[in-house]
Parts: C-alpha cells; structure tokens; sequence
C-alpha cells in the first residue's frame, strides 16, 4: 500500500510525467464504440497519426467473461484451455505459461517515430477475478522483458482504477507503469513492432472476472487503457502518401500527395465495382458498390468482390536507375452500417496475377462519426516486394466485401468530421513505407534458376560493368535471404559476360534467390528476385537393359541421403534380384543391379528412408 501511494503521489505532482501526448487508447464508451464486455477484440478508438491501429486482444488462457460487463473489455479463465478451477494460475509462471494476459501492439506508422513515456490503466475485477497482474514487453519478436514497478496487486471488488491525468471517475488503485526509463522504446520507428502483454493470476473462482474498464459511462475524456508519449517526423521512409484534410469524398481519383523523390507519381484508383459514394464523405475517398443486390450480387465473399473489381488501387514505381524495396502498408477505413465489413490487400508484379498479402486481411468497424486506422500490414517479408528494378511497376489493391443492406452502404479510405463539426485529421489515411536505393554500374540483362537434379543452377550475364567486385547469392525459403556463395565480378568490361553458380545444398521446396552485386568500394545493388520450386525426395527414376548383359542399369536423383534398397521383381510379385546402394544427394545416383532373367516386363523397386518409388523396364 505505501509503494501505491508514493506513485500516486508522483503520478499527480510530477510534471513531467502527464506532459506526454496520449498516442494509443481505448475508450469503450463513446457513440457507437459502447462495449458489453464479451468481444473477442477490440480496435483502439483513440490514436495518434503517427500510430498504426492496435488490436487488444487475450490470449488463450483467457475468454471474454460469462456475463456483460458494460464499458469494458473483460475476461474470465478460459475453461477450454484451463478446465478446473484447480489450474488457475496462482504465479506469475503459471501466468505466463498458460498465456493468461491482455495483449495491444504498438507501431509506428511510416513516416512517424516514438518515444514512449508510459501505460496508464484502470483495471476493475470481481471478488473472485485475477487479483495481480505484470506488464511485460517484446520488440520485433524478441523474448518478453518485465516493466517495472514489479507485480501490482488489484484489491476485492474494485470498481475500477483512476486515470488522474486524463479524469478521475472511480475510486480504487491508481495504476501507471512508467517507459521512459527504457532506451530501447524511446526511438521506434519504421517497421518497429512492440507488444505488450498484461500477465494476470490469482483467480479463486473460473468465473472471476477481471477487465480494462470503467464505471461511469459517457465521457470522452476518459481512458481506460492509454499509451504516452512523443512522436516525431521521419519522412524519408515514406514512399507514398495520401492526405485527404480537404476532399468531400466525391473525387473519381486522388494523386498522392507525398512522394518520395525517386518514386514516380501514384494515383488512387477504384475497379470497376467501386463508384463514387452517392454523398460526400469529408476527408476520404468513398465508394458504394456498383449494381449492388442484396439477393442477387451482394458479393458476401472475397471470391466475388474479385470478381466484381471491388477494391480500391494504387502503384509503386521506382524511377530510372533506383530500386525500391517495400516494408509496410497503414490505412484508416471508415464505413457506414451497411458498409463492407472486410478487406484484403493484395499485390502484383504484372498488374494481372495478385496474390493475398500474408496479414494484410482485416475488419472495418461501423463508426458514425471517425474511421478506424488499421493495423500495419508488413509487406518487408514478401521477397517478391524486395529490390524491385526501377522499370516494374508493383500494384496494390485493397479488396473489400460482406456488405449489408439493399444500397450495399459505402466504404472509405479516411476520417469524417467529429461530433460537433469540428475536424478530426490523420495525415495521410493511406501511406506505404520503405527504402529507394540507387542503381550501381553494373547492368544485368538476365538471371535464372533450373533444376539440376537436387540442385538449382544460376545463371546471370551482364552487359557491361564497371569496378565490379563480387556477386553474393543469397537464397531465402520465403523469409530472410542469406549469403549461400560468392562469386567474382570482372572488374571492368563493355562486353557481354555470363556466370553460373550451382545451389548444390538447395533445400526443397519454393526457393528465391537474388544477387548482390558489390563494387570495389562497397557500394552495392540487388536484383530481382527469382523463384523456383526445387525437387523433393526421389526423382527421375529410370531403369533399362542392354542386350547380352546380365544386368539392370538405372539412375535417379535424391534429396535424401542414405542406403537405398534395390530390388528387381517379376510380374507375379517376386523378387528375383536385390542390391544395396548408398545415396548421395545434389547429384545424380547411378545404379548397376545384376540379374539373370528370361525376356519380359519387370519392375525396378527404390526403398529409401520410407519412401519408394518403382518404374518397369524390358530385359532384353
């Protein structure tokens, strides 16, 4: 009790403390944001521009409480995953193992970086609710680190935890957790993700509930769980921008209005499924769906907003002698209660072919009188996004789908205005980040992958080049790419030169692969990306007689490594010659089985660690 008492102390006479902007927060009381307490998330309903949209969200020791709880986003022991009220967790490990916490992700948008100050929450609980609770964070993955000050614990029957900086309305323990003091939240930026997790335990009851809320309703100043800090410019990571401050939402298309300078303009578009919304929506661009029907053509599923041409696009150009590598995606949705509730965004290289971007799928909720930012979608794990050459064009698409209703509603890209007239603005509703880098004197007209057996052979040539050191190959199975060899360059030349470089430990599967070209004085430039699928397990197996030999000659290629059992078997099934063999993989395995037999069909049978395969020959 004295060490709660010194920070509420320091938490209302400290200065310096409540001086931070409030970046992240969820309301759970305002307009149509009103909560019952039993949802599966919630999207933060405050947010700062230079914040992507956060997800609070449990984890799977937790499930949304039995009864309502209004004003809140509570939770009870999942009984799927902890069944009795024996296996509640009573530790901090028994927390932490059974994942028995509250999780929110903080993330820059492009453009933006933060230092984060503190967390500031009003935690309310039953009698028999989780009564001691840690925060803890992870930076890009990294393992969870505790916050300080250590465990907090939550009296019986609490109301609800008081937010002093942003208003008093319950009565109980005030609870902030101070960041400040940590270097490595003090300067996100960019593709940065940080999570962060609030581990509860000491439940008595299944039952027991415990909950980010409040007790009075219908304040909008008022925070249940809030996220300070600063933010600040860095614009340099953003390619592209789209700033809707004065639009009416009626515009058939809308220019970029921030442009990296070695990006060529963008334009927003819609497919044809889209068209202009019948009434303006400040501060967007707003679409209803053409020839919309609830019965006939209410395109409930993606399949058919892509068939419908229902999205929304935009595309990515490097100019001459850049590449561009893309890392993320931010946009604000606002729809209307009718309105698509679901979105994907998808890519292409050729402006035909798409595919989903992994993570880049989501719900738009209905909102009267905001939009909602959605969370960051990564694009920095999509090879084919990498190094992009500054003569390919990469389109983005945003689809949209599962509207209601007999209009089909209207969904929009950007914010509207705020109760009361005034302007609520988020520069740039729709942004993508990342790197432009220029071309280095050395210029590649082709690169290639083959099969060859279990390996992959590169082949590149290029056209002239100029102080040209090495080429490193780097290959990825769809995440990082790593250096598997090098190559040397040629130094200087105005002739046309080939290379090879021979994969022999590719592994299966898709594989990409790429060049790093590197000049004597390290400058240095990446191709394209090329895919392959690479052979698995036993392949290309062949059998065959020469007459007048008493043998079975044969060869196959592996991925295994090994000894093979051969066997040389009849048409009734029995085996009339067998051999053992060992087995190398990347390269091709020859075979020599001896055998006397009459002139027929027979069979050539290969066991290799569970696996086998079998071809027919003539013996001649």
């Amino acid at each position: 009790m004295k060490r709660l008492l010194l920070i509420m102390c320091i938490a209302l006479f400290s200065g310096n403390i409540y001086s931070q902007e409030r970046l992240l927060a969820w309301q759970f009381s305002v307009d149509s944001r009103n909560t019952t307490g039993q949802e599966l998330t919630h999207l933060a309903t405050s947010l700062h521009p230079a914040l992507s949209g956060s997800i609070l969200k449990r984890g799977n020791g937790l499930a949304p409480a039995s009864s309502t709880l209004a004003r809140a986003f509570a939770a009870a022991t999942n009984t799927v995953t902890i069944p009795t009220a024996g296996e509640i967790p009573t530790t901090q490990g028994d927390a932490e193992t059974k994942n028995s916490y509250f999780e929110v992700e903080v993330s820059p948008r492009v453009g933006f970086k933060l230092a984060l100050s503190e967390i500031r929450v009003n935690i309310r609980r039953t009698g028999t609710g989780h009564n001691k609770y840690i925060w803890k964070y992870s930076l890009n993955g990294g393992a969870f680190t505790e916050l300080t000050p250590s465990t907090y614990e939550i009296a019986p029957n609490n109301p609800g935890g008081t937010l002093t900086a942003d208003q008093t309305l319950d009565t109980g323990t005030p609870v902030y957790t101070n960041l400040s003091s940590i270097p490595a939240l003090q300067n996100l930026s960019g593709n940065d993700k940080l999570m962060l997790r609030l581990y509860v335990w000491g439940a008595t009851a299944l039952a027991g509930t415990s909950a980010f809320g409040r007790g009075t309703a219908n304040d909008a100043t008022y925070f249940p769980l809030a996220i300070h800090g600063t933010a600040s410019p860095e614009v340099e990571k953003t390619l592209l921008g789209f700033d809707f401050a004065n639009e009416t939402g009626l515009q058939e298309t809308f220019n970029a209005t921030t442009v990296h300078s070695n990006i060529e303009l963008s334009t927003l578009t819609r497919g044809a499924g889209l068209i202009p919304a019948s009434s303006g929506i400040r501060h967007s661009i707003a679409s209803n769906l053409k020839d919309f029907n609830e019965t006939t053509n209410n395109r409930p599923t993606l399949n058919e907003a892509i068939s419908q041409d229902d999205y929304y696009q935009v595309t990515v150009k490097a100019k001459p002698n850049n590449i561009v590598s893309l890392s993320s995606l931010d946009v604000t949705l606002r729809r209307s209660s009718i309105g698509a509730v679901n979105y994907q965004w998808r890519y292409s290289l050729d402006g035909s072919s798409f595919n989903d971007v992994v993570g880049g799928a989501g719900t738009v909720q209905f909102e009267a009188t905001l939009g909602f930012a959605q969370p960051s979608v990564n694009l920095a794990n999509v090879p084919q996004l990498q190094n992009v050459a500054s003569g390919a064009t990469v389109t983005l698409r945003l689809y949209v789908w599962g509207a209601t209703g007999s209009t089909g509603g209207s969904i929009s890209i950007g914010r509207y205005d705020n109760v009361g007239g005034t302007t609520t603005i988020v520069a740039n509703s729709l942004a993508i980040g990342g790197t432009v880098s220029s071309v280095t004197p050395v210029k590649l007209t082709s690169f290639t992958a083959q099969n060859q057996g279990k390996s992959v052979v590169l082949k590149w040539a290029t056209a002239s080049e100029t102080n040209n050191s090495h080429f490193d190959v780097l290959r990825s199975q769809g995440s990082e790419f790593k250096v598997i060899g090098t190559v040397t360059g040629s130094g200087n030349s105005n002739t046309p030169i080939n290379y090879t470089y021979i994969d022999t430990n590719a592994p299966a599967g898709t594989l990409y692969y790429q060049l790093k070209q590197v000049d004597y004085n390290g400058d240095h430039e990446l191709s394209k990306t090329v895919s392959i699928n690479n052979l698995q397990t036993i392949d290309q197996l062949t059998a065959y007689t020469t007459a007048g030999k008493k043998a079975v000659n044969g060869s196959f290629y592996s991925d295994k490594v090994g000894e093979a059992q051969l066997a040389v078997i009849d048409m009734n099934g029995k085996i009339i010659a067998k051999k053992t063999m060992l087995v190398t993989t990347g390269q091709l395995n020859q075979f020599e089985v001896p055998v006397e037999a009459s002139t027929g069909i027979y069979i050539l049978k290969l066991q290799l660690k569970g696996e086998s395969k079998a071809t027919k020959f003539v013996m001649q």
